[in-house]
């Protein structure tokens, strides 16, 4: 009874991992949101971006929860950590044959998909570079990914009345890509 017990959990664990090699899902990715408030540059960041990329049908999923922002000004810290805002998700394809570092130029191509901000969704273009970073046996590459977004498609122009027109969206994920037999 045990060996079949053992056979059985040996054959799920390794049946959950097979299904893992579709795609990859990164925690604790990084994230940066430029904006001027007033006449005043404020840099937002988060180290806790949600990524998500299946490697075969080049689909990408991104979130990131807004209380885990912070620009070091107090009141702003602390509406975003009460939850003012919703989680900020995208859902979109990349738009490259394969997710390479073989030929050590960078590529750069465009991710096209929808984004949902403030109750709001907008099909959106980011651009992104994947880079040679090799740093160790789980990281190879480095994913950047850049976006400039107008307040006013989201209706934060009328939530945030103090900011800029516009904000800098920039993300930074290292990644380990699939070998050709994955």
């Amino acid at each position: 009874m045990r060996t079949l017990l053992l056979v059985l959990l040996t054959s799920v664990v390794f049946s959950a991992a097979a299904q893992n090699t579709e795609g990859y899902e990164i925690r604790d990715g990084r994230i940066g949101i430029s904006v001027y408030v007033q006449d005043t540059l404020l840099d937002f960041g988060s180290n806790k971006l949600w990524l998500f990329i299946d490697y075969h049908s080049k689909r990408i999923k991104i979130k990131v929860d807004p209380t885990t922002f912070h620009c070091g000004v107090d009141s702003l810290d602390e509406k975003l950590e009460n939850g003012n805002f919703r989680s900020v998700t995208f859902d979109g394809v990349l738009d490259i044959d394969r997710l390479s570092v073989q030929a050590k130029a960078p590529q750069h191509f465009e991710i096209e998909g929808d984004l949902e901000l403030n109750g709001v969704t907008q099909q959106i273009i980011m651009m992104a570079t994947l880079s040679d970073f090799r740093q160790g046996p789980n990281i190879e590459c480095l994913l950047y990914i850049h976006y400039d977004m107008l307040l006013r498609d989201f209706y934060l122009d009328e939530t945030l009345p103090n900011f800029g027109e516009s904000a800098c969206i920039e993300m930074l994920q290292t990644l380990k890509l699939p070998t050709e037999r994955d």
